[in-house]
Formats: structure tokens, sequence, C-alpha cells
């Protein structure tokens, strides 16, 4: 280790020059006469960087502190424990999944629903613009049945939900019903059949996909009809020319033509003409043309219509307008016209929608939500325009409605000892490692043989061996500290002290602290590895406040008279003290020590707080800048004396030299002579 240390001044001075007469080491000559000087600037820095470590340290702890009190003590925290909140976690069990509870669950034991025949919902309406797949046939193309029959061996692929079936047709004896159950076969061979319900709610079995043809000669129309409306269904493509598009057979329909839109089709494939039109909307006018596309109007609608929302589905073809918000007084209302009726004509269950009548038509409205509740014995009706019913701070979220018979919905809540104890557990975690952190500074002895590096010292040692020694001359810094010993001392204090009004102690619910200091002999008392920390027995605390809530709530929660004012009198103080239980109490001492507001917290005083006004304006920043100044004059004096030793030196050399050439010229005559 480095016993003493010098020469961290010198390269702020000029050097002089070295004695060409006297043979001297000046410069050296002159460090060795100012290092006197240079010592007490070296132990003044090295004082500095104490004081700066001091500082970090504090603010450290200071941090600390106030995140645990923004965590536990603060009446924005869900965790604040100086309120009975802290203690009052429910577990809730219903009767019924048709409902939801949050907030006050205490209260849910005094609530019941005795029915709800309506849920709160929005304004909806759905339009279908699905698109048919129906085509002319073209005859012609059938008559020579015995070279000329374009259908004859050919080749369809069909698409349904992901699955790709290739058909080959058999027209060698060609008629309208023996091709057309040919075809009808080959699909329910390919395709299956599905379930469907109609609209009275009857379920039947139907062909997934089947076609149908309507007509005569020379004006036969063939329509492919898919069973289920949500399915996505396309005739992919044929083997050979002839047989789709405009040459075929089957002139309109086209490869790949799907039975839906997309949001690229554009209104004028909807069945908006063409130009420019505009449509109103819960009274407000849309501006749209028949070569936007189903996309760009629902954009358009939806930046322009606060209260309602467009949307289109793929899967179901169905154009949706949803009011934004719930309840009876929201509607959709549609100006008729011809736009808006090719957009909007057709409902989704096949009645008619938006008819071209010029006026306002209510196409849907919402509804509110209603049910029979009692309160401690009271029954009351009530209606809401949303799901959302709230008594006594107790939220319940209705989920669905009760049966048309009644179907009463009971809560039974009861105390949460798990969650409570879980939640006491970390806090004591937390209070834990705030003792240990401040222990770990004021009971650690410093060790004088490591000072603070000088540069020069620092040359001659590596980062890790510099960081070591760091970290040595680091501890023991705040041994003994009287402002953070005497929060620990107030901590303690706190905890084991008897609240007015209040039975019991903290160490009836489990919880007990150890001694906060040394003992005589040098050792920790009950073998606690810092002293002060909490002991807490989980069982004897989740006994006790399954058996007492309340108690375990008053020890922590109990609130006295007198408010807290930093500036109150001894008498004001202690009496406070006395009637408040101990999260109060800490609440307090964190004020006092950590506060930013004025008069600002003790640890604020001494070492200041980074982003607050007292990071220039404390204790440590004040002697920091004090052991500045005097490094300053002391520099300046190193300066003046290095200069006039080198004045002096300078001299002698040119003393020395006049001498010498003296003395050789007078060697010189007596050689002559």
């Amino acid at each position: 280790m480095f016993s003493s240390v010098s020469g961290t001044s010198n390269s702020t001075v000029s050097k002089g020059i070295s004695g060409l007469a006297s043979g001297m080491d000046t410069d050296e000559l002159v460090t060795q006469l100012t290092s006197g000087t240079t010592s007490r600037i070296d132990k003044q820095l090295q004082e500095k960087q104490k004081v700066v470590w001091k500082q970090e340290i504090y603010r450290n702890i200071t941090t600390a502190l106030q995140e645990f009190n923004s965590k536990y003590f603060s009446s924005s925290s869900a965790l604040d424990i100086t309120s009975a909140k802290f203690f009052e976690q429910y577990a809730l069990q219903s009767s019924s999944n048709k409902v939801a509870l949050s907030g006050d669950l205490s209260v849910a034991n005094n609530v019941q629903i005795e029915s709800i025949s309506q849920l709160a919902a929005k304004a909806q309406a759905s339009f279908s613009v699905s698109k048919e797949i129906t085509s002319a046939i073209d005859d012609s193309k059938l008559t020579n049945i015995a070279s000329a029959d374009a259908l004859n061996g050919a080749k369809i692929t069909l698409y349904l939900d992901g699955t790709y079936k290739t058909l080959e047709l058999d027209t060698s004896s060609y008629n309208t019903d023996t091709i057309l159950a040919d075809f009808r076969d080959k699909l329910k061979d390919a395709f299956g059949e599905v379930a469907v319900k109609d609209s009275s709610g009857v379920v039947s079995m139907e062909q997934a996909v089947d076609v149908k043809v309507t007509g005569s000669t020379g004006n036969w129309k063939l329509e492919v009809v898919v069973a289920d409306k949500s399915s996505n269904f396309a005739v992919y493509e044929a083997d050979r020319d002839g047989v789709l598009g405009t040459n075929g057979v089957f002139k309109d329909i086209f490869p790949r033509m799907l039975n839906k839109h997309t949001l690229d089709s554009t209104l004028g494939e909807l069945g908006v003409s063409q130009g420019t039109h505009t449509m109103k909307i819960n009274g407000v006018d849309i501006t749209a043309k028949d070569t936007d596309t189903l996309g760009d109007l629902i954009r358009n609608v939806n930046a322009n219509v606060t209260d309602v929302t467009m949307s289109y589905s793929t899967t179901t073809g169905l154009i949706t307008l949803t009011s934004n918000n719930s309840g009876a007084t929201e509607s959709i209302k549609i100006e008729g016209s011809a736009t808006t009726a090719a957009l909007f004509g057709k409902k989704a269950d096949g009645s008619s929608g938006v008819t071209i009548t010029p006026t306002a038509q209510e196409m849907a409205r919402g509804q509110n939500a209603r049910a029979t509740v009692t309160v401690n014995g009271a029954t009351m009706q009530v209606e809401r325009a949303t799901n959302s019913i709230s008594i006594d701070g107790l939220n319940i979220e209705l989920k669905d409605t009760t049966a048309s018979s009644g179907e009463r919905i009971t809560f039974s809540a009861t105390l949460d000892t798990e969650k409570v104890t879980s939640q006491m557990k970390e806090f004591i975690d937390q209070y834990n490692a705030i003792v240990k952190q401040i222990n770990d500074q004021i009971l650690t002895r410093p060790d004088r043989d490591f000072q603070p590096l000088t540069s020069t010292q620092k040359k001659d040692m590596s980062d890790r061996e510099i960081e070591q020694w760091e970290t040595n001359a680091r501890a023991g810094l705040l041994y003994g500290d009287s402002t953070l010993s005497g929060i620990l001392s107030s901590m303690r204090t706190a905890l084991y002290s008897v609240t007015e009004g209040v039975s019991g102690v903290m160490g009836d619910i489990g919880i007990q602290t150890g001694d906060y200091i040394l003992s005589g002999t040098g050792s920790l008392s009950k073998n606690n590895n810092s002293p002060g920390q909490l002991s807490f027995d989980e069982t004897k605390f989740r006994t006790a406040l399954a058996a007492n809530p309340e108690k375990v709530k008053s020890l922590f929660t109990a609130q006295s008279d007198k408010n807290y004012n930093p500036e109150a009198s001894a008498a004001d103080v202690a009496e406070r003290f006395r009637e408040s239980g101990f999260a109060a109490r800490l609440s307090d001492i964190l004020r006092r020590a950590v506060t930013t507001s004025n008069p600002k917290g003790s640890l604020l005083e001494i070492a200041g707080l980074k982003d607050d006004r007292t990071d220039t304006s404390n204790k440590l920043t004040t002697q920091i800048q004090s052991i500045d100044a005097r490094i300053l004059e002391l520099q300046k004096k190193l300066a003046t004396e290095r200069k006039r030793y080198l004045n002096q030196f300078t001299a002698l050399e040119k003393y020395i030299q006049q001498m010498n050439m003296q003395s050789s010229m007078l060697f010189s005559d007596s050689g002559q002579s």
C-alpha cells in the first residue's frame, strides 16, 4: 500500500532550466523545496474526493428512501400501506359468471343482482354486398354435341375455403337436365353438405356448392349457390379456352372470380353509378366516386363521422356501421339516395335497408342495460347506457342477461389473507433492504491505510487495482453517521412503541425488530446479520389478520388528530407519534428525511439531490466549494514558490558562470606570464 502521496500538482507549473554551470538538477531541487505545498494540495484533493464520495452515498440512500416512500406511503400508490385498502384485499365468490366485480369488494356481501333483463348495446347495422357468381350461358357453343361441345371433357377447378377441387364435365349425351344433374353430383362429391340455419332457426343439410339454371333456349342463366354465406368460393380456372370468359360458354364468369368483394373493390362494382356522389350518414356529408374503393369509403367515413365506425368483412361480405358508444340514445341514420341504396339497401338478414327516399332513415338504435339490484335489503331498478354499474365503490360489469324465469346472483367476499400477507412480506423485504443499505455505511469502520489515490499513484496501477483500492477507500466514510443512525433509530422506535387507543403491539402479528446498534462486545444482537431489520412470521401474521383484521389494520394505519407539520412543536410531534400507527410513523420519518418540499428533508440539506434545487445548495457542496478555494490558493502559492526558487537558481547559475569565466581568464593570464 502507498504510505505517502506527492507530486500531483508539479505538472501544472512550467519547468526551469537545468544547472548547466553548476551541474545541479534544478527541477528536482525545486520539486523537493516545494514538496510541502504540493503535499498540502494532494491532501486537499483527497479530502475533496472523500466529500464527493460521501455525497454520492448520501444521494443513493436518499433515492432509495424516496422510491420506498413513493411505493408504500403515497396516496396515489395501489400499495399505500398507510391506507386501510392495503389490508382490505378480498377474494370473491359469485353464484354466476354473468357479472364481473372490481373496486371495493367488501361491499359485495350487501349486494344481490335480482335479474339482468337487458345488456347495453351499441347501435349496429350490417348490409350485404356479397357478390353472386352468375352467368348467361352461350348455348350456341353447345349445339354440336358430337364434335363441338366446348364442355365435354372440360376440367374446371373450384376453390372453397382453402380447398381446391377439379371437376371433369361429361356432356356427351347433352341436354339441359342431364348436364345440370351431372354438374350437381360432381359438386356434391367434391364439397359435400353443410348444416344451414334458416331465418326461423331451423337447421337443414344443404349441398355446400350447388348450381341452378334458369331461363330457356337462347336465354339460359347459370347461378352458383354457396350454402354457407361466410365461405369464400371461387371459380379458379378451366383447362381449355371456350369455357370461361367472354368467348366461353359461361361468358360472365372469369378465372379466379370470388363470391366476395374486397376492400379493393370499387364502389362501381358494388353498384354505385358513375360519377361523384354525396351521401349523408348520421348527418355528416360524405363525398365518394364510383372509382373509389370500398377501403377508401371506409377511411373517409371513419375520419369524418365521429360517432360511427364503418368496417367490412371479407368473410361475411357485410358492411357494418357501429356507433362508438352504447345506449338507447345512439343510432345509425342514413339518408336515402341511389348511392346509399346501392351500398346499404340490403340488410344482413335479407330484409330491406336504405331506400331511395331522400329522408334520414334509422337503420339501428342502441339500447340501455337494465337490471334489478338489491342493496342492503332495498331493491331498485337500474338502467345505464353502458354495462357498468357502480354501487358504493363496488363496480359491477354486466356480462350476460339472466334467465327469463329469474336467476338471482349473489356474492360472497372474504378477506384474502394470502394476498395481504404476500404484500406485507414484499414491504418488509424492501424495508430490510433499506436498513441494510444504511447499516452497510454506518457500521463499516474505515481503513485509514486506504486513502483516495493521487494522479501519480494511479499511473503505476491497473484499472482493476484502482477500482479495488477505491472501493476500500470509500468504505467507512459514513461510519457512525448521526443523521443516518437517527433515521434507523426512529424507524425502530416507530415499530415497538405502543399506539394509543390500539390494543396490542406489532409482535402480536408476527413483526419484530432486532437492536439497531452493535453491542458493547462488538457483536450484533439477536443473530441479526443487519441490525434493525424486521423479522416476519407469515403464519402468525396470516392468523392474526384472519382473526382480527381491524387490529392489524389499526396497528399500521391509526391516524392522529394532529396533522403532519414539519415545523410543529416537540410536544405536538410527540403527541402525533403516540397516536399514529407504524405506517403513519414511518411516513413522517421519511418526510423529514427526504422530502423535496420546504423545509427540505435532512438528507437533502446535507447532500442535495440531482434534478432538485438542492443539487448545488447543500452542506457537502458548500464544503466541496470551500476545498476548491483552498486548492486554488495553494496552487497559486506553489506557482509563486516555484518561480522564486527557479529565479534564485537561475541567478546562482549566472553567478557560477561568471566566476567560471573570471577563473578561466586568470588562468589564461597566469600562463602567458
